[in-house]
């Protein structure tokens, strides 16, 4: 078995095959991505043609703000 370590310190089990995780929403602005090993957050964009549907905020964002 596999595991990662979070920047947390806890241990998470990793797949053999990476998977796909979905998130469907009217209002994608909303949603927030974070890598919880790597801190990485990414923000929910409207779709466009041949672009993904997250972009990668700066290191420094702060969501609350």
């Amino acid at each position: 078995m596999n595991f990662r370590k979070l920047k947390n310190g806890v241990e998470v089990y990793e797949l053999d095959k990476p998977i796909t995780l979905e998130v469907k929403t009217k209002a994608p602005m909303k949603w927030l991505l974070i890598d919880r090993e790597t801190g990485e957050q990414y923000i929910g964009q409207n779709p466009a043609d041949g672009k993904m549907n997250w972009s990668k905020m700066p290191e420094k964002w702060n969501p609350d703000a």
